[in-house]
């Protein structure tokens, strides 16, 4: 009888296969109110590739709510006598417009109001809070008209820092909030809008 070992080639043989994890982020908003929808379930959607089913493997929603607290920051710009028909001065008296949105924060979500000028000043007007009322108000109160005209601003003039005030006011003012973020505990996810 004749017994042969098989080769070394014959004897390892490598199969090679692959998967990929796709994920895929959607966002939902109601047609009529433009807010999210938030109570939509795996079954309500369908994955296709190449017009072929594909199994959703897993599915999150932000219904569930188990993401991280966060800070929604509304940040203002001074609203100088020479610009209250420009940046955040068109919003002056309109913040309750705000309201629907902001009462579709999470229960453990906070607001904070913060300001910069141009004239080289910054402030944390409110610290984060869940009192709605208190931030629109605040927002109100730091869009009111400042007695002071827009600082011409000339970056080639030298030193920066100096001849454009707001440039430095706005680093400061989002060191504040960085700030603010690393003293909570835990730590929450600072979300800035510009008004």
């Amino acid at each position: 009888m004749l017994c042969q070992t098989p080769s070394e080639s014959q004897a390892t043989q490598t199969f090679r296969s692959g998967a990929s994890l796709v994920l895929l982020d959607v966002f939902t908003s109601d047609s009529k109110s433009g807010l999210p929808l938030n109570k939509l379930k795996r079954e309500d959607f369908s994955v296709t590739d190449n017009g072929k089913p594909v199994t959703i493997e897993t599915f999150d929603s932000g219904a569930l709510y188990d993401r991280g607290p966060i800070t929604l920051w509304l940040v203002t710009l001074c609203n100088m006598l020479d610009y209250s028909e420009l940046q955040s001065g068109l919003f002056a008296g309109k913040m309750n417009l705000f309201r629907p949105a902001l009462e579709h924060l999470d229960k453990h979500d906070m607001v904070g109001v913060a300001q910069w000028c141009d004239n080289g000043e910054s402030a944390i007007v409110l610290q984060p809070t869940n009192d709605l009322n208190q931030a629109i108000s605040a927002t109100e109160k730091s869009l009111q008209k400042r007695p002071f005209k827009n600082p011409m601003c000339d970056p080639m003039l030298g030193n920066r820092a100096k001849t454009c005030p707001g440039e430095r006011a706005l680093r400061e003012m989002m060191q504040k909030i960085l700030q603010d973020t690393r003293d909570t505990k835990p730590e929450r996810v600072p979300v800035i809008v510009f008004l």
